[in-house]
């Protein structure tokens, strides 16, 4: 039996319902002290920091989520899903902070705080994904190099 081929649809629901996750586990653990340092006003901020960099990591899936290519190709489109995820992230606090009446330190804070716990885990998802697609690319290589295959005789009854 063999595994079915990874698709962009079923990775970026992964990536997304990873990013909510970790932002959901930032919040919870954020709250009490945010409250405690911050009051209601930190912890409308928080919400509104851990939403950025919930959502900037969902743009820079829909460029890293995408399947196919060679190593290279995977590796420059990885790279250019992180620059993507910054600039958005930073694009978005920039937008809250200017364009809100949030707590702006709270507010930067855990926008950082939550760039840097979504990127650790949908990195992990990203690499598994990658060593993966690395495994499947040399079973398919190996396969194809057989000389059974090349006879024609590669099919089992």
């Amino acid at each position: 039996m063999s595994e079915r081929k990874p698709t962009f649809a079923g990775r970026y629901v992964r990536l997304v319902l990873a990013g909510l996750a970790l932002g959901g586990l930032a919040a919870l653990v954020g709250y009490a002290p945010t409250l405690k340092i911050a009051g209601k006003t930190g912890v409308s901020a928080m919400y509104a920091g851990i939403s950025a960099a919930v959502v900037a990591g969902w743009l820079g899936g829909i460029v890293a989520c995408q399947t196919g290519g060679s190593g290279p190709e995977r590796i420059n489109r990885l790279l250019g899903a992180t620059a993507l995820r910054m600039f958005a992230a930073v694009g978005l606090a920039l937008a809250l902070v200017f364009a809100t009446e949030l707590s702006k330190k709270p507010l930067v804070l855990w926008v950082a705080l939550a760039y840097l716990i979504t990127l650790a885990g949908e990195t992990a998802l990203l690499v598994r994904w990658t060593r993966q697609d690395e495994s499947r690319n040399d079973s398919n290589a190996v396969e194809s190099q057989s000389p059974d295959k090349a006879a024609g005789n590669g099919k089992r009854k």
